[in-house]
């Protein structure tokens, strides 16, 4: 079977890091690594996740209870429970799933006297446009959290610098991923100072808990080989669960009801040197060769399928579709040796289960349909082939074939 997606890391890096837990460091020394290997007259803070960094800013901020956040629909799970736990109500922004975009319009109908802040998610590996959504929060009054964790290329992309807040997360699936940690981009010094005061009075996460995430993640590592891939599917098979379930429990990053003690922390010292090396050693070419295969692919799929065919700027981080019966379809693909995922554990619909919000139309029913497709960067012609004509084939199969 082929794999839906390989860690981007080599082992020379899981090599590199496994030192940094013995060796140890000066946190300050890193932090100015990171600022000098990404160019931002000092404006980045790291944190141990996006999320982190997200709950410090709030904190910080402490914007009235009840204060409404502009939110685009579809976002990164724990984004809305953030928001919810520092007493801010989160108002979905329907996305428009071929373009990828929100819009001035959409946020004006949705902004009211309580509104204080817009936060954006880029999603998929595309960039929202975002001149609108300035040029609207600017008129109002509000503060801009742009989160680009989907959407890095390398240095040379760092958000928008008018946005307030940029944050960019080094997550395990994540391009150049650290196996952990996010980088967010202060616009205002007083905010970031703020915002970095109140992680320093969070304890520290151990060398040793980062060299266990090393070693699990080396492990996962290996399932990027096909016939290695095959035998840990037929293994989970042969125990009674699927292979789905396990891969989305080891990946997430933080798991169960307890989500701030696990991100109230701040990072070790290991994962700062980690970040640090993979914004140094950055290929750019990569970027370029997964953007040709997935536009290759994407031009080839059927006209209802090609979610975001006109998004503005796009490297195709993960690559989504949409399907009329995706879990059938799931199984399906599986059939034909390539893992096919609705991948639902890292998106949500903002206001989804709040019977006092507006539901997003848009965005609820493209994630109703969603299903991701193995990374075209990772498929040869052949195999691309293989693929299109297996997509083909189940939109002329009968739903009982």
């Amino acid at each position: 079977m082929i794999p839906r997606k390989k860690i981007d890391i080599g082992a020379s890096d899981l090599a590199a890091a496994a030192v940094s837990c013995l060796a140890g460091g000066d946190a300050d020394a890193l932090v100015d690594r990171i600022n000098a290997a990404w160019p931002s007259g000092g404006r980045i803070v790291p944190f141990l996740s996006v999320r982190s960094g997200f709950d410090a800013t709030l904190e910080a901020l402490r914007l009235p209870p009840g204060s409404e956040v502009l939110v685009s629909a579809l976002t990164i799970r724990d984004m809305e429970r953030i928001l919810r736990e520092h007493g801010l109500v989160p108002v979905p922004v329907d996305v428009d799933m071929q373009r990828l975009d929100v819009d001035a319009s959409s946020l004006a109908a949705a902004a009211t006297d309580k509104t204080k802040a817009v936060l954006i998610a880029h999603l998929f590996g595309s960039r929202m446009r975002m001149d609108p959504i300035i040029e609207f929060a600017r008129a109002l009054g509000l503060l801009v959290f742009e989160d680009c964790a989907q959407a890095y290329v390398g240095p040379g992309y760092q958000g928008d610098p008018r946005s307030d807040v940029r944050m960019f997360s080094f997550g395990p699936i994540k391009t150049a991923t650290a196996l952990g940690g996010g980088l967010l981009f202060f616009r205002d010094s007083g905010l970031r100072e703020k915002a970095g005061a109140i992680q320093d009075g969070w304890a520290r996460q151990g060398q040793f808990q980062f060299l266990k995430r090393i070693f699990k993640y080396a492990l996962i590592c290996c399932l990027g080989s096909r016939p290695a891939y095959r035998v840990f599917v037929a293994l989970c098979g042969w125990l009674g669960t699927d292979h789905e379930t396990v891969l989305g429990k080891s990946v997430r990053g933080f798991a169960g009801s307890d989500l701030f003690p696990q991100i109230r922390r701040r990072p070790s010292r290991a994962l700062l040197a980690l970040i640090a090396r993979r914004l140094g050693r950055f290929d750019p070419g990569r970027i370029e060769g997964r953007r040709r295969a997935a536009s290759a692919l994407m031009d080839q799929l059927p006209e209802g399928s090609r979610l975001g065919k006109d998004a503005h700027e796009h490297s195709h981080w993960v690559f989504p579709i949409l399907a009329g019966d995706p879990d059938r379809l799931v199984k399906f693909l599986w059939a034909r040796g390539f893992d096919g995922t609705r991948g639902q554990s890292s998106l949500v619909v903002v206001g989804s289960t709040d019977a006092a919000t507006s539901k997003p139309v848009k965005a609820t029913d493209a994630y109703g349909r969603l299903l991701y497709l193995p990374d075209p960067g990772n498929l040869c012609g052949a195999d691309a082939a293989r693929l299109l004509d297996a997509l083909r084939e189940f939109a002329t199969a009968s739903p009982d074939s």
